[in-house]
Formats: C-alpha cells, structure tokens, sequence
C-alpha cells in the first residue's frame, strides 16, 4: 500500500479515540449540556495533540 502524500490536519488515532468517546456517551441519546461538559472532561484526559476538543 502506498502511504498518503498529504498530511492531515488531524491525526486518525485521535480522531477515533475522540469518536469513541462521543458514540459511547450519546449512544442513542441527544447531546446535551451536562453530556457535552462531561464529555470535553474526558476528552482533556486522551492528551491529544492534534484536535483540542
């Protein structure tokens, strides 16, 4: 496989690891404020460089 010639502004592995964040909090619910603080908590704690949630 040849790798991409362009970098992405984000980095996948943290793009997922956010993704995973949010669809396991949400589920099937809507996204309210308490949901949203709770999730920029946990998301302060994946150290990501790339994305700042």
């Amino acid at each position: 496989m040849t790798p991409p010639v362009f970098e992405l502004p984000v980095k996948a592995s943290e793009a997922a690891a956010l993704a995973d964040i949010v669809f396991r909090a949400l589920e099937s619910r809507r996204l309210q404020e308490d949901v949203r603080n709770r999730l920029a908590t946990r998301a302060g704690t994946l150290g990501l460089t790339s994305i700042r949630p």
